[in-house]
């Protein structure tokens, strides 16, 4: 049996009329394998939000 391992995170969005700021903290040591999962992952997540609200569309999907 697959066991997940659940851990938190806080996200803060401020979003003004030129400047998204993004803050990411955890209240406790989290594993790097999950850390490096977010370094890849915002980014995307980043684009696609910025995409959407120039463009009011979304960002095709991708693999």
């Amino acid at each position: 049996m697959n066991r997940v391992k659940r851990f938190s995170a806080r996200i803060a969005l401020e979003c003004g009329v030129v400047r998204l700021a993004m803050t990411e903290s955890h209240p406790e040591p989290t594993d790097e394998k999950y850390l490096e999962g977010g370094r890849r992952g915002w980014p995307v997540i980043l684009s696609g939000l910025k995409t959407l609200l120039e463009t009011s569309r979304f960002l095709p999907a991708f693999d």
